[in-house]
């Protein structure tokens, strides 16, 4: 499974508990990314936002079937979690696979032209920490921006 980190320092912290996006396609993938970025990076509103800065990278990382994460569907459930001290579920990806699968597509799924974090927005939790050899790469989060503009 694909997932992507956004990050505002050049090297994605991968540890556990580090949030990702899971990827199914890169059309609604890139949508969800947009809309990650809008929450993380609310002007006015850092208490609903993990960073004190704007997200600044974006990295693409590979994780294992047999590697153990939380997949929630809301971002807002996951921080009262946190906020609560509720523990995360962790199951390998591998038993989660087939209700990931129906997750990503009920959120593919979505009128995906809607503004702003109004939309579900999944994520994936680490249970465990990944190995470097799991990164696929890391670009500047203005290239996401930039490949659109040229794109018709």
């Amino acid at each position: 499974m694909l997932a992507v980190k956004l990050h505002r320092q050049k090297k994605p912290w991968l540890g556990r508990g580090s949030y990702l996006i899971p990827i199914a396609s890169w059309e609604t993938g890139r949508i969800q990314i947009r809309n990650w970025i809008k929450i993380l990076n609310q002007s006015g509103k850092r208490a609903a936002s993990r960073f004190s800065k704007p997200v600044k990278f974006i990295t693409l990382v590979k994780i294992p079937d047999s590697h153990p994460i939380a997949l929630y569907s809301d971002w807002i459930e996951s921080k009262l979690r946190r906020k609560y001290q509720m523990g995360f579920e962790f199951k390998p990806l591998h038993e989660e696979s087939s209700e990931l699968k129906k997750k990503l597509r009920e959120w593919s799924d979505f009128d995906l032209d809607l503004p702003g974090p109004d939309l579900e927005s999944p994520e994936l939790i680490l249970g465990e920490t990944l190995p470097q050899s799991c990164i696929k790469w890391t670009k500047d989060i203005h290239l996401l921006y930039q490949k659109n503009k040229k794109s018709p």
